[in-house]
C-alpha cells in the first residue's frame, strides 16, 4: 500500500514519504530518533529494543486512508483537525506539515512537531511494554506522554490548570478517568506527582503491569489519601514550573 512512497532509513527508523514531503523527512527521523534514545534509557530497554516505520501522509485524505488501511485503527476514519499525529503498534502516522493551513488546527513549527513526535514515540513504547496494552488506562498513557514529551509547557494547558487551582476547582480523580477533555490536561500532573514522590522506577512498573495491578495497589495507598496529597502538591506553585 506504500508503493508510491519513497523511505529513508536510519537505525531502526524507516521513514515513509512521497515528493515534497521530502522537506520533512530529516526532521522526523531525528525526531523519532532523539525520542527514542532518550525513552530506552528512560524505561530501562536493555537489548530488547524495536524499530519504528514513519509515515507522512501528504493531506488529510491520505491520512485518514493510511489510518484505516495500514494503522488498523477503525474508529479513526474522519479524523479531527486537532489531529496531526497516531500511533499503532509500531508505526507513526504524520500530517504533512505543508497540509496544516487548510487541514488542522496547527501552525506549523519545528520545535512543536518535535515535541508531537516525541509524545507519540512515548505512546509506541507504552504499546511495546505493557503486558496488555489495549486495557491500559487511557488517562495515564496519555499523561506520561504529555509529561515526558513536556508538551504540558505548550498552549493552554497550564493556564487552565493554573486557573482551576487558584479557583479551587481542581477535579477528582475519578472525574478525570471519565472524561476526556480533563484527561488531555490534568493527567501529566498526576504523572510528574508520582514521579517526584515514587521515583521514576514506579512509572516503570506502572506501565508494565497496570492491566494486572491497580495503579494504587502499586502506590500503596487508597485513591482517596492519593487524590489528598496530590492536590495538596498541586497548590505548590513551584511544582509545576
Amino acid at each position: 500500500m506504500l508503493e508510491s512512497y519513497r523511505y529513508v532509513q536510519n537505525e531502526n527508523i524507516t521513514v515513509y514519504y512521497i515528493g515534497n514531503d521530502m522537506r520533512f523527512v530529516v526532521e522526523v527521523k531525528e525526531g523519532i530518533l532523539y525520542a527514542y534514545k532518550e525513552l530506552e534509557n528512560y524505561f530501562h530497554l536493555i537489548d530488547k529494543g524495536f524499530s519504528i516505520r514513519a509515515i507522512i501522509a501528504m493531506n488529510r485524505r491520505e491520512y485518514n486512508y493510511i489510518s484505516k488501511m495500514i494503522l488498523k485503527l477503525r474508529g479513526n476514519n474522519e479524523s479531527k483537525k486537532s489531529q496531526v499525529a497516531i500511533t499503532s503498534k509500531n508505526d507513526l502516522l504524520i500530517l504533512s506539515p505543508f497540509a496544516y493551513e487548510e487541514e488542522s488546527t496547527y501552525t506549523y513549527d519545528e520545535y512543536k512537531l518535535k515535541k508531537v513526535i516525541y509524545s507519540q514515540v512515548v505512546h509506541i513504547f507504552h504499546e511495546f511494554l505493557s503486558l496488555n496494552s489495549e486495557v491500559s488506562s487511557t488517562w495515564i498513557g496519555q499523561g506520561i506522554a504529555m509529561y515526558l514529551s513536556e508538551l504540558w509547557k505548550e498552549g493552554e494547558v497550564k493556564k487552565v490548570i493554573n486557573e482551576a487551582i487558584k479557583k479551587d476547582m481542581i477535579p477528582k480523580l475519578n472525574e478525570i478517568q471519565e472524561n476526556e477533555s480533563l484527561y488531555k490536561i490534568w493527567p501529566w500532573t498526576i504523572v510528574k506527582y508520582i514521579e517526584e514522590t515514587h521515583g521514576k522506577e514506579t512509572i516503570n512498573k506502572i506501565i508494565r503491569n497496570y492491566d494486572v495491578d491497580d495503579i494504587f495497589n502499586i502506590l500503596k495507598c487508597s485513591i482517596d489519601d492519593f487524590e489528598v496529597q496530590w492536590k495538596i502538591w498541586l497548590k505548590d506553585e513551584n511544582n509545576l514550573s
